[in-house]
């Protein structure tokens, strides 16, 4: 779907209602094969069809040591009526530039009953600081994890592709905040990488972060605040000079309550013209925005339209209009709009006006970490995530 008008309800609904999408691939894993020309729906997990003889999964961002921040477990599913075998290919590293240990690994195979899903913490088969898994199957498994420690914990999709660039529109390096990007290469060639930033401050690119590389069959994780310091918002852009890696999010923050809460997120392998948010809330206690990253060297304009739940004349909201400059961003912090009256349940779809892609993220504050009454901030916000989805995409209008 590529008009700039809104799409039917019923086109929506198969794409806000689809967990995995399905889609026919060749598993070889090469860096070739595995980067080929991204499909435009390729913005979610793909699942393969029943009949499949192999799937491949990448799950980036975790650690593997005891009372780790981010502690990684991996959950393997096999929803077909026969048995399956799987295997994982685990590989370690510290954070770059800290002096710990990288280049671990190791593997391990399992054996997936029909029907069942498969629990697997990668600290019990790889000790190190931060661990990723690339998990083989030989039919159509469906892999997702799961990041937990001191500060919560949250669970996500894996990623079933590579890319050459990925985009996280939401970020934050404030006080008490920590924002860390993995970096997987499970590929047997090396992978050169650049980050840009768009920051409340201006856009970046710290020499720090240029021509990374990123070695075969290797992770990487970057402390990116360390870099990009005490940034209320911090939009992430990675582009592979050579070869695709899979890149995700870990974001630590502190709440109004003094509660710490973690965040993981697999970035957007590709802008699109159009993105899809489901069942979206904003509330007394649940501050809801919506983010828009520019990649692009010109200004756009977007538009953003929410769905009531209940279709009525009174329950519609006039769309808002963003304008987001040259590699920057914007956003809308719904709770302080007038036009829209709390509690507010939706859906949204957020719309490039012209001809250049953007990528769009959903971020969702709720319980202890939304503040009472949201005060007018500026650009990216002062109140940390506890949610942020990067919803379902098509492709640019052309």
């Amino acid at each position: 779907m590529t008009s700039r008008r809104l799409p039917v309800l019923v086109s929506l609904a198969l794409l806000l209602v689809a967990a995995i999408w399905i889609q026919d691939r060749g598993s070889a894993l090469s860096n070739t094969t595995a980067a080929a020309a991204l499909d435009p729906g390729s913005f979610g997990p793909l699942g393969r069809p029943l009949a499949a003889t192999s799937a491949t999964w990448f799950c980036a961002a975790g650690t593997g040591v005891q009372a780790g921040a981010a502690d990684h477990i991996v959950f393997v599913a096999n929803p077909t009526d026969r048995a399956l075998t799987a295997r994982l290919d685990i590989y370690g590293a510290g954070v770059v530039g800290t002096g710990q240990t990288p280049g671990t690994s190791a593997n391990h195979t399992i054996v997936l009953g029909p029907h069942t899903t498969t629990v697997i913490r990668l600290g019990d088969l790889l000790v190190a600081p931060w661990v990723a898994a690339l998990v083989s199957i030989d039919g159509a498994g469906v892999v997702t994890h799961q990041v937990g420690g001191g500060a919560g914990g949250d669970i996500g999709r894996c990623a079933s592709l590579a890319s050459s660039e990925w985009y996280f529109p939401w970020g934050q390096t404030a006080l008490g905040s920590t924002l860390q990007l993995a970096l997987f290469n499970p590929f047997p060639g090396d992978a050169v990488v650049d980050l840009s930033f768009a920051t409340d401050e201006g856009y970046r690119t710290p020499e720090d972060f240029e021509s990374l590389l990123v070695p075969a069959r290797s992770l990487a994780i970057l402390d990116i605040g360390a870099v990009v310091t005490r940034r209320q918002h911090v939009s992430t852009a990675v582009k592979a000079r050579k070869g695709q890696v899979v890149a995700e999010m870990v974001q630590t923050t502190i709440g109004t309550s003094g509660e710490p809460s973690l965040d993981m997120t697999l970035g957007a392998p590709a802008a699109a013209s159009t993105w899809y948010f489901a069942s979206g809330r904003a509330s007394a206690d649940v501050v809801e925005r919506f983010v828009v990253y520019n990649p692009s060297e010109r200004s756009l304009e977007a538009e953003l339209t929410l769905i009531p739940e209940v279709a009525d004349v009174e329950g519609q909201i006039e769309p808002f209009q963003l304008r987001v400059g040259p590699k920057g961003y914007a956003e809308i912090v719904l709770n302080r709009e007038p036009r829209v009256s709390l509690p507010s349940t939706h859906a949204a779809v957020i719309q490039v006006l012209g001809d250049l892609p953007i990528v769009a993220e959903r971020v969702i504050q709720s319980g202890d970490q939304a503040p009472a009454v949201p005060l007018p901030v500026p650009r990216g916000g002062v109140v940390p995530p506890v949610t942020s989805t990067s919803g379902a995409a098509t492709s640019p209008t052309t």
